[in-house]
């Protein structure tokens, strides 16, 4: 039995195929209803708004979400990843 699944989603109108590891399936297929809520969510608001804005607006929102979930500091350029990696490379020397 393999670790990966074969699986489809909607993206809005959009299917995506992907192979993931079996374990994820319920992330990315709640990832995926999530995403489509925002999307008709700015639908809704941004009448003039082209397919790729509307999902522009989603990509802003969900990353402004994410830096802001992990504690995320507008003061600063550096995602979490390359501070870690700074003080880690900081710590070796």
């Amino acid at each position: 039995m393999s670790d990966k699944q074969h699986i489809v989603l909607k993206l809005g109108s959009n299917p995506v195929e992907m192979h993931i590891n079996r374990e994820l399936e319920p992330y990315y297929r709640r990832a995926a209803n999530v995403l489509n809520e925002r999307y008709e969510y700015f639908k809704q608001y941004k009448k003039n708004a082209s397919l790729e804005q509307l999902w522009m607006y989603v990509a802003l929102e969900m990353g402004t979400n994410l830096l802001y979930e992990r504690g995320k500091s507008t003061d600063s350029d550096q995602l979490p990843i390359d501070q870690l990696n700074e003080e880690i490379t900081k710590r070796l020397k």
